[in-house]
């Protein structure tokens, strides 16, 4: 009986020593064995997205572009007529095939090797153009009078404001110097008062009411909490009565202890 309690003893603690992929648990006395980290200290964060890990450095990095036979081909400078002359002809004179020389051409080529007979109708001899009785007779109507006239030259955006502008009449002196004269002052005109006059017996003799006395003081102004008692309740607060909700709300609240 023993000797089955220590085996299974055994195969328990392998089993809790175990985890699931094969590996051992850490150990609770090694995990407080470890330092506390200091929060307070300032760790040099490069990115601001805080990160923990250094950004690695690009800068160093150059792209090779790859670049396919077409580009190369595009790439390169236009030969001259040079450059095929010498690859492809030697010399001006080259010998012809024999099928080029008995070669006969047919009527269809024949056409298109004759050159085209053009027919200048303006360089004609004055003296073999017959016009005819009709032509001289014939009277031009109001409409195509207005079409031969010439056309007249189209004016630029410069020349057509200048053109629609109305010429500048000379100035007329006599009114720009009535204007330049000083406005003249009108018969009724009062003029302002003096700072110094006459005061009259009936001022001087004069005895206020009490009403302009009483509007003669001046008003007086006080500070926003000058004259104010916090703790005076109002009569209208003293002889208030409350509501059954108002007492219920002023019931304190009951909270239960922690056993």
């Amino acid at each position: 009986m023993p000797d089955v309690i220590v085996t299974e003893l055994r195969t328990w603690k392998k089993s809790h020593r175990l985890h699931g992929s094969g590996r051992p648990r850490k150990c609770r006395i090694d995990e407080l064995a470890k330092p506390k980290i200091n929060h307070q200290t300032i760790i040099d964060r490069p990115s601001v997205y805080w990160t923990d890990k250094l950004q690695p450095d690009t800068t160093l990095h150059v792209t090779f572009p790859i670049v396919t036979p077409r580009l190369e081909e595009l790439s390169r400078p236009k030969r001259f007529y040079s450059t095929y002359y010498n690859e492809c002809r030697s010399t001006p004179i080259w010998p012809i095939s024999r099928a080029s020389l008995e070669a006969k051409a047919s009527p269809r080529l024949k056409v298109l090797a004759f050159p085209k007979i053009r027919n200048n109708i303006w360089v004609v001899d004055p003296s073999e153009i017959q016009v005819s009785k009709a032509a001289q007779l014939a009277q031009a109507r109001p409409r195509t009078l207005e079409l031969a006239a010439p056309k007249g030259k189209s004016l630029s955006t410069t020349e057509w404001y200048i053109a629609q502008k109305p010429k500048q009449r000379p100035p007329d002196f006599d009114r720009i110097y009535s204007l330049a004269m000083p406005k003249m002052l009108a018969t009724n005109y009062a003029y302002d008062k003096p700072c110094s006059w006459v005061i009259s017996d009936g001022t001087k003799n004069a005895v206020a009411s009490k009403r302009i006395l009483y509007l003669a003081k001046p008003k007086e102004r006080k500070d926003f909490n000058e004259g104010h008692d916090p703790y005076c309740i109002s009569l209208a607060a003293m002889r208030a009565e409350p509501s059954p909700r108002i007492y219920e709300l002023a019931t304190p609240k009951r909270v239960a202890k922690k056993v």
